[in-house]
């Protein structure tokens, strides 16, 4: 099973209002021509526009964070935002490994462009570039993320146990997770040279 790329960023808004914090950010989203995403003839453009659910999450003992509220916006796009009340995750369908071919691959580009535009509808200055599987990434995606724990402390736990951020040009393709982890490798993207 391949393992997808994620974007996480802080979450700058109160999410008490939510269906009119929704409506807004629909609309911005609605107004930029993202690119739609290609049906199976890799051809034609997917069609539709964004649209989003909001999901009430119970109250779990196990975890502090909960009962919690989240949005995910989704449509025929590479990008799907979803906010929770302490970080925003923006997944994609693209293969995480991409990353490390960053360099070779004219999509990145375009992804990173668009994604820019989406953190700036969304407020967010910085992500972390993170798959949904793996060994320690992984883990901090599927337990702190989806469980709503807050991006500073996401942030502080993987620059304690991982060297610092390695440069998206300096991106180097591992044989496994396994060895990437060991050499430290993991992303950060403040779109510095974007803004």
């Amino acid at each position: 099973m391949s393992t997808l790329l994620n974007a996480i960023g802080p979450q700058p808004s109160e999410l008490r209002s939510l269906s009119y914090l929704a409506k807004e950010i629909l609309a911005k989203l609605n107004a930029y021509p993202f690119t739609r995403s290609l049906k199976r003839d890799h051809k034609t453009e997917e069609e539709g526009y964004w649209h989003y659910e909001i999901t009430y999450y119970e109250r779990e003992d196990y975890n502090p964070n909960t009962p919690f509220v989240d949005i995910l916006f989704g449509g025929p796009f590479c990008h799907f935002p979803h906010l929770r009340p302490k970080t925003i995750e923006i997944g994609t369908f693209y293969n995480y490994s991409y990353l490390m071919n960053n360099k070779q691959l004219p999509w990145f580009v375009n992804y990173r462009w668009e994604l820019y535009i989406i953190c700036q509808i969304l407020g967010i200055e910085e992500v972390i570039y993170m798959a949904d599987q793996t060994n320690f990434l992984g883990l901090v995606y599927q337990k702190w993320v989806v469980e709503n724990w807050p991006y500073e402390e996401i942030k502080k736990r993987i620059m304690h146990k991982m060297d610092p951020p390695t440069k998206l040009a300096d991106a180097i393709e591992f044989d496994s997770y396994k060895t990437e982890e060991a050499a430290g490798q993991w992303f950060m993207d403040d779109f510095s040279d974007l803004k």
